[in-house]
């Protein structure tokens, strides 16, 4: 598994205690310094999405948690070719992202389901699962969406 934009780990670590072999990518050095502290049995890195640091097919799944949130708009087409890329045939992806803004004025970026699912069919994905929801608790007022889908084999 690859965890992108991991962040300080807890996904990687969450997988890895289930039983999966996981690396953590994430751009921020310090983000990658936190994940090591916390999770020391997984495996993580600083890197690019648009460049990811694996062999084409390398990879059983990815999954990318609010990972596309600070490209811009002309770079997801290219972060999502770098998934494909990546994946064995037959391998999953399970992205989260804020599709929709409510209210105030996010620091990161809103993305359309339709443009996020339209960039995933372009690249070769086969969409299985999409859900939008909207925000709980004290989150940020944006519709979030997920979508899990697959490489086809």
């Amino acid at each position: 598994m690859l965890d992108l934009a991991c962040g300080p780990g807890h996904v990687g670590g969450y997988l890895r205690e289930k039983g999966l072999e996981v690396r953590g990518l994430d751009v921020s050095a310090r983000m990658i310094e936190l994940a090591r502290e916390q999770f020391p049995e997984v495996e993580f890195a600083v890197g690019d999405m648009l460049r990811l640091p694996v062999s084409s097919e390398e990879c059983d799944g990815i999954t990318a948690f609010y990972a596309i949130v600070h490209l811009s708009a002309a770079h997801l087409g290219r972060a999502i070719m770098e998934m494909y890329r990546a994946l064995r045939a037959g391998g999953q992806l399970l992205l989260t992202f804020h599709s929709q803004l409510l209210e105030g004025q996010p620091n990161y970026r809103i993305f359309p389901l339709a443009d996020v699912k339209a960039a995933l069919l372009l690249a070769g994905f086969v969409i299985e699962v999409e859900v939008e929801r909207l925000p709980v608790a004290d989150e940020d007022r944006t519709r979030r969406a997920l979508i899990w889908a697959f490489k086809a084999v």
